[in-house]
């Protein structure tokens, strides 16, 4: 059985960051590294090929145990893009949930659009707009991002 996680974060400029998660030893799912950025939505091709090489990705790394309050899952993401905190970040972000399940019968994907709830209520799936994916084609995957990005809200 291979699991995997990939989110596809929709920043309020337009730039999308196509992060993908590991899970660590005690089976956390965290970032594993800095994400892929892509200038927009647009492309159906590039942004289902860019989730998919992180779907492959997902399952190949076994992140080790750490302190997760002295050294947080967003810590290098932050850095990175220059912004001093999560909440900032989260601001006016939509994001999309791709999982993966791979040899446990059919292939699959489930895309999941999320409604951001701000500070306090976080990110929630918007179940009733949830997709399984059997077809795993670059384009019909990015296709299915780019509904889900549309559907979910900041």
């Amino acid at each position: 059985m291979s699991r995997s996680l990939v989110d596809v974060d929709i920043l309020s400029d337009g730039r999308v960051l196509v992060q993908t998660n590991s899970r660590s030893d005690t089976r956390q799912w965290l970032p594993n590294g800095l994400p892929v950025a892509l200038a927009s939505l647009d492309d159906a091709e590039a942004l289902g090929a860019t989730v998919m090489e992180g779907i492959r990705a997902s399952p190949m790394t076994v992140l080790p145990t750490r302190d997760l309050r002295a050294d947080p899952p967003d810590r290098e993401l932050l850095a990175w893009l220059g912004v001093p905190d999560y909440a900032t970040y989260a601001k006016g972000l939509r994001m999309v949930i791709v999982h993966g399940f791979f040899d446990e019968g059919e292939d699959h994907l489930i895309v999941t659009p999320q409604n951001n709830e701000g500070p306090r209520g976080g990110f929630t799936p918007m179940t009733e707009h949830r997709v399984k994916l059997f077809d795993l084609a670059p384009v019909t995957v990015g296709r299915a991002v780019q509904e889900a990005g549309r559907l979910a809200t900041t």
